[in-house]
């Protein structure tokens, strides 16, 4: 997804509904993707931070603002090069 070769819908079209080994896993998988996660401690986080009663989930990798719509990992790669 990040390389632009598919999308989160057509993966969530292609598991759909299915019952088999580990698609309850992929199911979580497109839940942190959808979510914004981008790396495992970002998910790890994520499924702390949702069992909280204080915290509300932050907003994962969205764009910063003021930057035209850039996202911080964009603006990281940008800058490295």
């Amino acid at each position: 997804m990040q390389s632009g070769l598919t999308t989160h819908d057509l993966l969530v079209d292609a598991v759909g509904d299915a019952r088999w080994a580990g698609s309850r896993l992929v199911r979580l998988a497109l839940g942190d993707v959808h979510a914004g996660c981008r790396s495992a401690p970002e998910c790890e986080l994520r499924d702390r931070l949702r069992t909280s009663l204080v915290l509300d989930e932050p907003l994962w990798n969205r764009p910063l603002p003021g930057t035209g719509a850039v996202t911080r990992a964009e603006l990281r790669q940008e800058t490295t090069m």
